[in-house]
């Protein structure tokens, strides 16, 4: 549990392995906005707890899973009929989400889809927070030694023609630091869905390493992904061209890197996305306080 100066409390629970970073990043944006508020409360991430103060506890926690869908795939007794043709709206764990006071959400299409299934009650507590895990925006061309890497958890299926054709260095490693050493010595990264179910884009994956100038080349089957924030900066492609587009890249590498890193806007997108990450925030909270008076809990 962290304490600060001005009497508010945070505490955050555990999480699964390939999000923790995310849960820590969210975790220290509400660190910082407990800092800086005169308003007296306490934060639950992902638990509960007894804090021993009268502050109000705001309960929050991260829906992480994809919510785009295609009829077909697994977990089809959590969907939703939505308004995103061909989709449909796949919410786990919908009646914990509801219980809280914010739900923390990565990605916008997802709180979009969310939307046209008329789920006002979980839309009106969402919370955008893009994955910016990194402190600083590295975009730097360095000595990168490593062609491509991927994060997949599996490579069956969909996954395994591109990248046996490629040969990517998969990694493993899910530790924040360890993982940005990979991506500074790399100079793409593949991106192709697990599924041909689960549509959602994986920003959780994506923006790191975008963060840390790598080349992102994906396959473009993504709904919403206009909604993106950077979706300008990432090398789409169909999914039968996707050799082809990362051959091509790979033998253009200088001219890919500097229209991507040098020409564009990127850098000034995702430090503005960090600013209102934590204005987000900040927001969530003074709208929740304002409603929301303070609760005396036990005392120790």
């Amino acid at each position: 549990m962290q304490r600060f100066d001005n009497g508010n409390c945070l505490v955050c629970g555990p999480s699964p392995h390939y999000v923790t970073k995310y849960y820590q990043y969210v975790a220290n944006l509400f660190g910082q906005a407990l800092k800086e508020t005169n308003q007296k409360i306490n934060v639950a991430i992902a638990t509960e707890c007894d804090f021993g103060n009268s502050n109000k506890t705001l309960k929050v926690d991260i829906q992480y899973e994809h919510t785009l869908v295609r009829p077909g795939g697994r977990d089809l007794d959590k969907v939703l009929i939505g308004g995103i043709a061909g989709y449909l709206v796949r919410v786990c764990s919908l009646q914990h989400l509801l219980s809280l006071d914010i739900i923390i959400e990565y990605s916008l299409p997802n709180i979009a889809n969310i939307k046209t299934a008329y789920l006002n009650e979980y839309v009106n507590k969402a919370v955008y927070v893009a994955p910016l895990i990194y402190d600083d925006v590295k975009h730097d061309k360095r000595n990168r030694g490593v062609d491509c890497i991927t994060t997949f958890c599996r490579i069956e299926d969909r996954r395994k023609a591109p990248s046996q054709a490629i040969a990517p260095i998969n990694l493993s490693c899910f530790e924040k630091e360890p993982l940005q050493k990979h991506f500074l010595d790399a100079k793409t990264m593949l991106y192709v869905h697990q599924t041909p179910h689960h549509r959602t884009y994986e920003e959780l994956t994506v923006l790191p390493a975008l963060m840390n100038g790598v080349l992102i080349i994906s396959e473009d089957d993504i709904p919403l992904k206009e909604l993106i924030p950077y979706s300008d900066y990432i090398i789409w492609a169909d999914y039968k061209d996707l050799v082809e587009v990362y051959k091509d890249v790979i033998n253009n590498y200088d001219k890919c890197w500097n229209k991507i890193f040098v020409e564009g806007n990127l850098k000034n997108i995702l430090l503005k996305l960090k600013e209102d990450n934590l204005a987000n925030i900040k927001r969530a909270i003074d709208n929740l306080m304002r409603f929301c008076p303070a609760q005396p809990q036990h005392m120790n």
